[in-house]
């Protein structure tokens, strides 16, 4: 149970349990609880049923996998799954395991609820589940809760909620919407020819992501199918996702990302699963847990023939040299 604001730290990880516990202390205040059931779709004469004692995080649920959050009175059975990263894995269990849980719950108002960036990587297997079991799914956006907490004010209450709100903006990447301009912004609002070059830059680069993956699509259709192409234009970057098939549509990236405190050579970029990396990396790269990042050289901007052929021949090398594919010559 959470029990105050106290445990907020600089150092925390940006980690779903994190985020879900922050979420779970600020919900001890009526008013800021009540704004965020709301937002996420349970009525009101339910939300008067509900107080901070009755909300958990990581409890486990009848003996099974624990939901990031629960709230559990005599009248109310919610469960509510986090996912803060558009890729983070799905588990079954997380679908079927919560879903018998809420349907064995006497409780008469009965939730299962996913919290989920917009373009989160399973989508379409909770949607689909959702209309199996429309009476308990609801998928909720972590966006339209941040839109929430910026038009209801809650980033002007007492400091603590503040602190507790900012990190959770900050730390989803979607700190851009604050309702205020920065003086920066106001400079750039009166400069409209920089806006209008920024705005034909993101449009061109995006396009070439997109004609680039078109591309890589049709030179290893035989030998290496990557029929899901993806545009995706989302706070902290802008890119084209490769994948074999809808359920791992996210294994190749193309594009632009705005990450702080990465090496600016690394700005502009092509991902690729750490999964299907099967051998040695002979170059410069970063590296986690799930993805390889590599550059793109901006000389590749400066080709004069094509920049399209020219980024697409960079990831085709990247491709045939450290993953285990080849296609016709």
């Amino acid at each position: 149970m959470i029990s105050n604001l106290n445990y907020l730290s600089k150092t925390l990880t940006i980690k779903e349990n994190k985020i879900t516990d922050l979420l779970a202390a600020v919900m001890s205040k009526k008013y800021v609880r009540d704004i965020l059931l709301n937002e996420i779709g349970i009525d009101n004469n339910v939300i008067e049923t509900i107080s901070f004692k009755d909300i958990s995080t990581q409890a486990r649920v009848k003996g099974r996998k624990k939901p990031d959050l629960a709230i559990v009175n005599k009248d109310v059975y919610l469960l509510l799954e986090n996912k803060i990263y558009l890729n983070t894995d799905l588990q079954d269990s997380q679908i079927h395991e919560y879903i018998d849980a809420v349907k064995e719950s006497e409780a008469a108002n009965k939730y299962l609820i996913y919290l989920i960036p917009k373009s989160y990587k399973h989508l379409n297997v909770l949607e689909n589940t959702k209309n199996q079991y429309e009476k308990i799914i609801k998928i909720v956006y972590w966006s339209d809760i941040v839109d929430s907490i910026i038009k209801n004010d809650l980033l002007d209450t007492d400091e603590a909620t503040k602190q507790v709100f900012n990190y959770i903006i900050s730390a989803l990447g979607l700190g851009k919407r604050q309702r205020i301009f920065t003086r920066g912004e106001l400079m750039y609002m009166s400069d409209v020819d920089t806006m209008e070059n920024v705005r034909n830059f993101h449009r061109k680069y995006f396009q070439y992501t997109k004609d680039c993956a078109l591309k890589i699509k049709d030179h290893y259709a035989q030998s290496f199918p990557l029929p899901t192409i993806t545009p995706e234009d989302a706070d902290g970057h802008y890119c084209t996702w490769l994948g074999p098939n809808n359920e791992d549509k996210y294994c190749i990236f193309i594009g632009c990302s705005f990450i702080k405190n990465r090496d600016a050579k690394y700005t502009y970029n092509i991902q690729i699963k750490s999964d299907w990396i099967k051998k040695e990396i002979e170059e410069e790269c970063e590296t986690s847990s799930r993805w390889r990042v590599f550059k793109i050289d901006p000389k590749i901007f400066f080709n004069e023939n094509n920049v399209v052929d020219a980024l697409f021949e960079r990831v085709r090398f990247l491709l045939d040299k450290y993953v285990d594919i080849q296609a016709p010559q």
